[in-house]
């Protein structure tokens, strides 16, 4: 079926592969867990979501479309505040011993890696270019709702 179970986690930092009931398993879900979630909001939400694709979106259409343009008007709605936004966080976020460092897992200089992998791994895709590479079986994509409604709404007329 669809269920997943986690049957061993390859514990880097421990230099092994952990396995349920194994010493270290605890821990190695631990820090699989811290790291997931900081690369989640590192890259995913904050690089690419906000420094990235609503910078982008914020400044391209003030800079190319007239302030009574009726698409700038429209986007005025969803970049509202971005770039308060993203400079804040860059104020809070991104520094030494700021939020994010101290709420991660990692040392400042793995911290700054993430950021790296993030700049330098983003590139724009088209929602079914993401449908596609993401690497989960059918039977879960069809019950995420991102993947389930995702491609209609986008090839919605």
């Amino acid at each position: 079926g669809d269920a997943w179970e986690l049957t061993a986690i390859d514990w880097r930092h421990g230099d092994k592969v952990v396995k349920p009931g194994e010493p270290g398993w605890e821990h190695a879900k631990f820090a699989w867990r811290c790291s997931l979630i900081t690369h989640m909001t590192v890259v995913h939400h904050l690089v690419w979501t906000h420094w990235i694709v609503a910078n982008a979106l914020a400044s391209s259409s003030r800079e190319t479309l007239g302030p009574d343009h009726p698409v700038r008007r429209l986007l005025q709605i969803v970049t509202y505040n971005t770039y308060s936004i993203n400079h804040n966080s860059a104020l809070s976020l991104f520094p030494e011993a700021g939020m994010l460092h101290r709420m991660s897992c990692f040392h400042y200089e793995q911290l700054q890696g993430v950021f790296a992998h993030a700049a330098e791994t983003w590139s724009f895709k088209t929602w079914p270019e993401v449908y596609a590479e993401t690497q989960l079986p059918e039977g879960v994509k069809a019950k995420l709702p991102i993947f389930e409604d995702g491609l209609p709404l986008r090839q919605a007329p």
